[in-house]
Parts: C-alpha cells; sequence; structure tokens
C-alpha cells in the first residue's frame, strides 16, 4: 500500500510516518509514503494534495491508495469544519479517492505531552512535575527536548523517538482526536483492501 500525507511540514511528516507504520504494522504492507508539506497550514493545499496524490503530476510519481491530511487545530474553531467539509465534498465528486483527515487539538506535540511515560523513556530526567505547562505544546516540547535530552538532538529527533514509544493504545484514550483518526484509518484501509480483492 501506497500512502500520501499532506502535512503541515517536514517535522509533521517524519513523526507521523512513525506512527501511522506501527498503528498499521499488523494489518498492511506499507510500501511507502509520499510526502506533501503545506509549509504551514494545510487548508489552502486541499486540492494540490489530492492532484499529487491521486493523478500524479507525471507517470514517474507514485500514485497513491490512500491519503492523510494532518493539521493542528491551532485552537480554531475553523480549521476542523473547512477541512472535513472539503474531504466530504471532494469525496461526492471523486469517491474512487480514500482521504482521511487527522487533527491535533492544539498541536501535534500534545499527543507526547499527554503521555508521560513515553516523555520519561526519552527524557529519563525530567523532574516529577514536568515543566514549562505555561507554553503551548510545541514550545514547550522543543524546550523540554533542549533541557532534558541529548544537546546533539534536534527537536525532530526528539519528536520522532517519542512517536517510536508513544503507547498507541493509552494515546487514544487520552486523545480524542487520535482515537478518531485511528478508526477512520482503519475503516479506508479496509476499504483499500476490498477494492483490492475485487
Amino acid at each position: 500500500m501506497v500512502i500520501g500525507i499532506l502535512c503541515e511540514s517536514e517535522y509533521d511528516f517524519e513523526a507521523l510516518v512513525v506512527i501511522v507504520r506501527r498503528f498499521l504494522a499488523d494489518v498492511v504492507v506499507i510500501e511507502k509514503f509520499v510526502p506533501y508539506s503545506a509549509d504551514g497550514p494545510i487548508i489552502g493545499k486541499l486540492d494540490a494534495a489530492s492532484t499529487r496524490f491521486f493523478k500524479g503530476y507525471s507517470t514517474s510519481l507514485d500514485k497513491v491508495d490512500l491519503a492523510i491530511y494532518f493539521s493542528d487545530l491551532d485552537g480554531s474553531e475553523l480549521k476542523k469544519p473547512q477541512i472535513t467539509h472539503w474531504i466530504s465534498a471532494h469525496a461526492k465528486k471523486y469517491p474512487e479517492r480514500i482521504i482521511v483527515p487527522v487533527f491535533a487539538e492544539p498541536h501535534f506535540e500534545q499527543w507526547f505531552l499527554a503521555e508521560t511515560d513515553c516523555l520519561r523513556s526519552v527524557m529519563p530526567d525530567l523532574p516529577q512535575n514536568i515543566p514549562y505547562d505555561d507554553l503551548p505544546p510545541k514550545r514547550r516540547l522543543k524546550k523540554l527536548g533542549q533541557k532534558f535530552t541529548d544537546t546533539t538532538l534536534s527537536t525532530e529527533d526528539v519528536v520522532i523517538q517519542l512517536a517510536e514509544t508513544v503507547n498507541l493504545n493509552s494515546l487514544k484514550i487520552r486523545e480524542p482526536e487520535f482515537k478518531c483518526f485511528c478508526n477512520e484509518l482503519t475503516t479506508a484501509v479496509r476499504m483499500v483492501q476490498t477494492r483490492t480483492i475485487e
């Protein structure tokens, strides 16, 4: 299976690949992931990503079996409805294209901050009361990584390590958006597998 991922940055892509690969490990063989970085909010890139993923810009580019559209919500009440509305309208126009939305409130990094066991496995020197709780998740995780990990690790390296160790079942309990994503991704994979059999 080939999976396309539209996300806000390359940083999000690498960690999301780790999580999706782990989640689907017993379900399907993933041949490759195809990235599409919006370099900011994905709203303005929805159509372009769909074209890239499902048509390809040329015959040399891989088409995907399904696409994941990932967005931080940043506390906005508008992002999720705008993206889900676009996906619904797109599905009516192109029913063969399977797009799975995933949202993180307010940021992707919150998933890892919610899992303190995961944080402690990557940052064993964290104090009992994890500091910087006054910062937004993105900045908080960056600051924790700078203070409590090997100084040669980039923030992206820290996030990838967290993605490799986070307990996905616990995360589904703590983060409703992640649970919803897992359910929709499972359904999407089954749809692709059913089409392949037919």
